[in-house]
């Protein structure tokens, strides 16, 4: 059985093939993934003055620095499942993408 990470990287990869503009652009991706497979419609996030990458990225920084621990533990510990997910997933493929280039 496929975990988690595994299916959505199949999923995000189909919207890849099937609308190359999602390839220059994270927010339509992700705007993309979430209509097709959660059928929520979001709006046009482009105009905003920030994004949700940058906005998640400040707030992974700010954590990572120690600040705004998140109060439920279960989060912690999830995302730390999370990160040994991710990393076991692609810790040969980050050679082969870097190859790529």
């Amino acid at each position: 059985m496929k975990n988690k990470l595994s299916i959505i990287k199949d999923c995000v990869s189909t919207i890849l093939e099937n609308e190359p503009r999602a390839r220059e652009n994270d927010m339509l991706l992700y705007r993309l993934y979430i209509k097709k497979y959660l059928g929520i419609s979001l709006p046009e996030l482009e105009t905003m003055k920030a994004n949700y990458d940058t906005i998640s990225r400040i707030r992974r920084k700010l954590q990572a620095e120690g600040k705004f621990r998140p109060l439920d533990e279960n989060v912690i510990i999830d995302r730390a499942v999370a990160e040994k997910e991710y990393r076991e997933e692609f810790k040969d493929k980050k050679k082969k993408y870097a190859s790529n280039f």
